[in-house]
């Protein structure tokens, strides 16, 4: 999940919420028969914005993770769409620049046990690859804690150790805006206004976190992060590294994806790419759709500070001047072979992103639901079962034995 949608779940409520997402259509309302592909564990879920946005925040009554939640992943979901596990982001509820995080994010933590403990034979907390393998045999359903923005450690490996006994087991080095570990992307326009100073890559701290993660043995993800930072981490790190939801920036223009010199130091160093089903991820056609849309939506916002009836009429007057772009399960089963020409079918894997992206998503993947239908597409491209099985859980369970390992042999 973005720190903006988070931040406009909390602090505005969901009127403003949908006035934001201007990008918002109608998706379809069938379900496709369960998937018959291997069970998939997803690297990237931000389903925890549904509970930040109940009244009270993080309420396990307000919502039903068995029922259907506002946005586009539930246990229902899930099973349609043949997941059977993901990493779950934890995070504070403080916009960037406005920490200390790391007390609030703790409130996460015991969000998430209680979650696990409210669904015991449904959802099962895992701490290892080998667990979340296990969890996914017998049935169940296997989440794990990922912290997105490694600002919300407060500058401090102290919290880093306590987040990993708590069971994080990944986290996202930067958050798009440069923080005290790193420079990010600065793919989005929020990022540019927050943007600390630049520190060419990796900072002092950064690089001692780095090493503390190696240590430890938790992932390592660099999605969000600029290509030097990205570079330096990849070369630093004694164990692979992770992109737990990013695309090719050949194919779709952002900086916020990842460049083929990055991919091949990826690939050198046997990493992994997760994929995410975020169109403005997808096409370079939709990402500048995307932020010439931002672009307006803040012109707004200073032109009408306290007229939020005046941003939705001009949000709907931009809309229909500027056709949305079509983007289909095709397009992303583009990023998967492009990407996996670079680095290979087995260092490829599913980030979704669902509760990350809003309204702004795929017709065709608008919710968990629908996955079975990219991995139907990539049969009909020549991907074998055993390459499937791989995209689906094998590559990331590979990953993760491989930073555990690193670990013992420190």
């Amino acid at each position: 999940m973005t720190y903006r949608l988070r931040a406009l779940a909390i602090t505005a409520g969901s009127a403003i919420l949908a006035l934001w997402l201007h990008g918002c259509s109608s998706v379809p309302t069938d379900r496709p028969a369960v998937a018959d592909h291997a069970p998939v564990f997803d690297g990237h879920n931000d389903f925890i914005g549904d509970y930040l946005n109940a009244v009270p925040a993080l309420s396990l009554t307000a919502l039903d993770i068995e029922s259907v939640l506002p946005g586009q992943s539930d246990l229902p979901r899930w099973k349609l769409g043949g997941f059977a596990g993901s990493m779950v982001t934890v995070s504070s509820s403080r916009p960037p620049g406005e920490g200390p995080f790391f007390e609030d994010l703790s409130q996460a933590f015991d969000w998430f046990d209680a979650l696990a403990a409210s669904k015991p034979d449904i959802l099962v907390a895992a701490r290892s690859a080998d667990d979340v393998a296990a969890i996914m045999d017998n049935g169940k359903f296997a989440i794990v804690m990922h912290i997105e923005g490694g600002d919300q450690i407060d500058g401090s490996i102290e919290n880093l150790r306590a987040a990993f006994a708590r069971g994080v087991r990944m986290m996202t080095l930067v958050y798009d805006h440069n923080n005290d570990i790193g420079d990010g992307a600065m793919a989005f326009r929020q990022s540019v206004a927050i943007a600390a100073n630049s520190h060419s890559g990796l900072s002092g701290f950064g690089r001692d976190v780095v090493a503390e993660m190696n240590d430890l043995g938790m992932m390592i993800d660099l999605s969000h992060a600029s290509s030097e930072t990205a570079l330096e981490t990849i070369a630093l790190s004694r164990a692979p590294v992770v992109f737990s939801h990013s695309g090719a920036r050949a194919l779709a223009d952002t900086p916020r994806n990842v460049p083929d010199n990055v991919l091949e130091a990826l690939r050198d160093h046997n990493g992994l790419i997760m994929v995410s089903f975020a169109p403005y991820l997808t096409t370079t056609e939709y990402w500048k759709w995307y932020d010439r849309g931002e672009a307006e939506y803040a012109r707004l916002t200073i032109d009408f500070p306290d007229g939020d009836s005046a941003i939705e009429d001009g949000m709907a007057r931009w809309d229909s001047a500027n056709p949305k772009p079509k983007v289909s399960v095709k397009d992303v089963a583009d990023q998967i072979d492009y990407l996996a020409a670079i680095v290979g079918r087995s260092r490829v894997g599913i980030g979704s992103d669902y509760g990350g992206m809003g309204s702004f998503v795929i017709p065709d993947l608008a919710d968990a639901a629908h996955a079975g239908l990219l991995f139907d597409e990539l049969r009909v491209r020549g991907w074998s079962e055993v390459e499937l099985t791989g995209l689906a859980q094998g590559n990331f369970l590979r990953l993760w034995r491989d930073v555990a390992l690193a670990a013992k042999l420190k």
